[in-house]
């Protein structure tokens, strides 16, 4: 697509293990957009900016004791729904700017997929 690059990283058990996409071109333009599209649509909940990642980061998601209760409450729940959203919220992307070069990271299987997630975006920031 000329000015975005994907990446996809695969197991032996999962062709789909983590994702990059990098916008080489108007990254600044893109961040900003995202940002704006989530606040709209969500009121600004969930949105968690990210320190150490490029210019900025963030991501959406629950973060902290929020998280630690809605995995609690996700364990008494006999129809899955609160599991299957806390399960969605993890696997949401990072997303972050360096200059003019906006780039996400999605990571579906890991111990820590938040972890995961931050270190990869970390590591492909550092690489920018």
């Amino acid at each position: 697509h000329g000015s975005t690059s994907k990446c996809t990283y695969a197991s032996a058990t999962n062709p789909t293990l983590a994702e990059s996409t990098i916008t080489w071109q108007g990254g600044a333009v893109a961040s900003k957009a995202a940002i704006v599209s989530v606040k709209m649509t969500s009121g600004g909940q969930g949105l968690v900016k990210l320190s150490v990642i490029g210019d900025e980061a963030w991501t959406i998601g629950l973060q902290g004791e929020l998280k630690q209760d809605f995995r609690r409450e996700a364990q008494n729940d006999p129809v899955g729904l609160l599991k299957g959203m806390t399960n969605m919220l993890e696997q949401f992307p990072v997303f972050f700017r360096k200059g003019d070069v906006m780039a996400s990271v999605a990571v579906s299987e890991a111990p820590d997929l938040d972890a995961a997630k931050k270190a990869l975006a970390l590591k492909l920031a550092s690489r920018l």
